[in-house]
């Protein structure tokens, strides 16, 4: 997505590499763009399917490494919801 390709490319070249889902099903477009907009990709906690903030609203950091960093994740979710 960083480097302009689209979901439906990644999604073919994903299932053309065999890299298969954690449920090992092919990829298919719905399932790739709710995991790219998931905020567990920049280190975020999720609550009931919403980002977990603090007392202050700030997004709490899981105690996961983060696949992506907040920048490019925030730069994917634009892209995608635009």
């Amino acid at each position: 997505m960083i480097a302009g390709v689209g979901i439906h490319t990644i999604v073919r070249q994903w299932n053309r590499a065999g890299i298969r889902t954690t449920k090992d099903n092919l990829w298919q477009h719905h399932v790739m763009r709710q995991m790219l907009l998931n905020p567990r990709l920049a280190g975020f906690r999720l609550y009931r399917g919403e980002l977990f903030r603090d007392a202050d609203g700030q997004p709490v950091r899981g105690q996961f490494p983060a696949v992506l960093d907040v920048e490019s994740w925030e730069y994917v979710v634009a892209t995608i919801t635009a």
